[in-house]
């Protein structure tokens, strides 16, 4: 039994270890991307992009107990969501600290020991960054559509009529 476990883990890490390796440059080409876009709008699809790749990416390490890579990716969704939420605009050295920190998680499925604690610090501070400034004001909405008026309250209410039976 513990021969068929092993083997087992062996092909989920296997299995992990191709799916990360998608999710890892959907990130890393997708961030290229969105350095290179300036407004805010067109920005937002890609970053949404950005942090499902982040988010699957944890989800699949917490499945095959990978903590550290998990962990880390959970911090990368932090910045991901302020930068969603417009409160974070990351400068060129703070998008090279998120590259790093994608690279560090690569590093992380073969060598599962590495240390991170400093990954972790960098986007912490950007975390704090983000929570120091202002939120941007929402998005203008489209407009709803006009609701019925109700009845004057004076107005008198009438009975739905009654209904006849049909025999056939």
């Amino acid at each position: 039994m513990i021969n068929n476990e092993a083997e087992f883990l062996k092909e989920l890490l296997a299995m992990f270890k191709i799916e990360a390796e998608e999710h890892l440059k959907g990130i890393s080409s997708n961030l290229l991307e969105l350095e290179k876009i300036q407004d805010a709008g067109e920005q937002t699809p890609v970053i949404e992009t950005i942090y499902r790749e982040a988010h699957s990416l944890k989800g699949a390490a917490r499945a095959v107990n990978l903590n550290q890579v998990e962990t880390l990716c959970q911090s990368l969704e932090s910045v991901f969501s302020a930068m969603k939420r417009h409160v974070l605009s990351p400068t060129s050295a703070q998008y090279d600290q998120i590259h790093a920190a994608v690279d560090r998680v690569g590093q992380l499925i073969e060598k599962p020991d590495l240390e991170i604690s400093d990954v972790l610090q960098n986007l912490g501070r950007l975390e704090a960054q983000s929570k120091e400034q202002p939120q941007a004001p929402p998005e203008p909405r489209a407009a709803e559509p006009a609701k019925p008026a109700a009845p004057e309250p004076d107005a008198p209410v009438r009975a739905p009529e009654p209904l006849s039976l049909i025999h056939i």
